[in-house]
């Protein structure tokens, strides 16, 4: 049903789907078609499919230069045709694997260009600049931008929503346990049940007690929490404190903080990730000492579904620092800790342990002087991302124009061999060489649909 497609439209786009008129028919095929050329040898008319019109051979070098434009030559032109739908991408002038560093340069420069103030009573202006700001609106939104990645326009004007077992049937969690098992991301809601525990006073004091320095192992249900509390003492804040969670077994898990300050309101959450230097699924939050910074899933690498064409995907270290910020839980601060361990797999139960530490403040200057060294690093891959695409875009633009000089000079040649045996009388090999000339523009003609059917369902 429609509402059934419009409630799965978070989790496919937290999945990083790109929809196409196979997937759930959410997005439609672009309304844009084949350009009609007309083609082929002056000598032997021809009509092909999807090509009405006819041309003459020598005209072809305006097919190879405009049909087979790159997306990177070509990035910056508006979509003005009738009927196609304006990409946000396009509208920006860049590509689609961009970073938020790049996106945010490129509206920019085409705000200051396209103000009204600078264009006092220019309508045409006012509404270029009413796109560029829509288009930026979404892509600098990180949610926004993976359900417009996943949905285009039909996207949620909320980005991507949440996954809520709660209230989604059993149907579609077997469909989504099923996109997560093939690698898909899926974003799924913290339980009211929970958010109601953290509130509850009386449940709150049942809640396992903290004691720094120790271990602890735990079982919840699926879907189900549970709680911890406990104190960070004055001298613990001075030193810093750990809480690391892990399931050998690789469950899904979620863990949680909330807020004594704010009556139990979440106050951050850290979902388990495959551990990459040991075995099953982890988590951690680190209450340091001194203002830290964290680094979180790199936003837009591709896990499992792609959204981004492999032309236009960047090289992944593009994206590994874009989470660079500082830390939600630092410095840490004396008073009483509230936290869970919240059950995120489909159908299982989770198994986990759990560690409270206490941390050695002698490593804080080191530390420090490591995630400055990330700090400059993130901005001087910035730098050299922008040096990354204008490079792949000559790239792109030079090897466009070298398959157009191709076409070119394959078809001069033919064409002076036609004039020879022409001028010879032998029209057997004329017409030999009249056939070569069309099928050479059947199968360019051929090419340029079947790639863009493949950016369509890209």
């Amino acid at each position: 049903s429609t509402e059934d497609q419009h409630s799965m439209s978070g989790i496919l786009g937290r999945a990083g789907v790109r929809l196409t008129q196979r997937h759930l028919a959410l997005r439609s095929a672009s309304t844009a078609g084949t350009p009609k050329l007309r083609a082929v040898a002056s000598a032997a008319p021809h009509t092909t499919p999807g090509c009405p019109k006819r041309f003459k051979f020598a005209e072809l070098d305006t097919f190879g230069r405009r049909g087979m434009a790159s997306k990177a030559g070509a990035k910056g032109k508006q979509a003005g045709d009738k009927g196609q739908e304006e990409d946000h991408y396009q509208i920006l002038g860049v590509a689609r694997g961009v970073g938020q560093t790049q996106i945010k340069s490129a509206y920019r420069r085409l705000a200051i260009q396209l103000h009204p103030d600078k264009n006092p009573g220019n309508a045409e202006v006012a509404e270029r600049f009413s796109r560029i700001t829509n288009a930026y609106g979404v892509l600098s939104n990180p949610e926004k931008r993976l359900a417009y990645d996943a949905f285009g326009k039909k996207a949620p004007d909320s980005g991507v929503e949440e996954f809520d077992y709660e209230k989604i049937g059993v149907a579609k969690t077997f469909l989504v346990a099923l996109m997560s098992r093939f690698g898909a991301k899926v974003n799924t809601k913290i339980p009211d049940k929970t958010l109601d525990l953290a509130k509850d006073p009386a449940a709150r004091s049942q809640g396992i007690p903290i004691e720094w320095g120790a271990e602890a192992t735990g079982t919840v249900k699926k879907n189900g929490a549970q709680l911890f509390s406990g104190e960070i003492s004055a001298a613990q804040a001075r030193a810093g404190v750990r809480i690391h969670v892990r399931s050998q077994e690789g469950s899904k898990f979620k863990l949680l903080f909330f807020s004594l300050d704010d009556n139990g309101a979440l106050m951050g959450q850290e979902a388990s990730a495959k551990d990459p230097y040991g075995k099953g699924t982890t988590a951690s939050a680190t209450f340091a000492a001194f203002d830290a910074m964290h680094v979180g899933a790199a936003p837009w690498i591709d896990f499992g579904f792609q959204t981004t064409p492999d032309s236009e995907k960047p090289p992944p270290i593009f994206r590994r620092l874009e989470t660079l910020s500082s830390s939600r839980y630092s410095p840490a601060r004396p008073g009483k800790v509230l936290m869970a361990v919240q059950g995120d797999n489909f159908f299982a139960k989770v198994n986990f342990s759990i560690s409270f530490s206490l941390c050695n403040p002698a490593g804080k200057d080191h530390i420090r002087a490591v995630e400055a060294t990330l700090g400059a690093k993130k901005a001087s891959l910035a730098k050299l991302e922008e040096v990354y695409w204008e490079a792949k875009g000559a790239l792109d633009r030079v090897l466009e124009k070298v398959k157009a000089e191709t076409h070119e000079v394959d078809d001069t040649i033919m064409e002076r061999e036609k004039l020879y045996a022409d001028m010879a009388g032998d029209t057997a090999q004329v017409d030999g060489i009249l056939k070569a000339m069309a099928k050479a523009v059947q199968d360019r003609i051929k090419a340029k649909e079947k790639k863009q059917q493949k950016e369509q369902e890209e």
